[in-house]
């Protein structure tokens, strides 16, 4: 039983975390979740965000998450740049 009590430390070490704190899997799921919540806002005419399309919305938040996927991409390339030996 002493393995199920360390399980849970596990997931410490399997998330990499960004040079500013957070993980990438908070980024997208806080990137979806506003993401999710304007667009519903927008379709729900909520004031200010009402003023702009859903599909606006949409689409400038897919692009940010387009961005933060290069992002982590090139994060990922240059880290195993500077620890793997060319």
């Amino acid at each position: 039983m002493s393995l199920a009590k360390r399980a849970r430390h596990v997931n410490a070490h399997m998330e990499i975390r960004t040079e500013h704190g957070p993980t990438w899997s908070e980024i997208y799921r806080t990137l979806g979740v506003v993401g999710l919540t304007t667009v519903v806002a927008a379709e729900a005419a909520v004031p200010i965000v009402g003023a702009v399309e859903p599909l606006v919305w949409a689409t400038l938040f897919l692009c940010t998450l387009l961005l933060a996927t290069v992002a982590q991409l090139w994060s990922n390339r240059w880290y195993l740049r500077q620890v793997l030996p060319t």
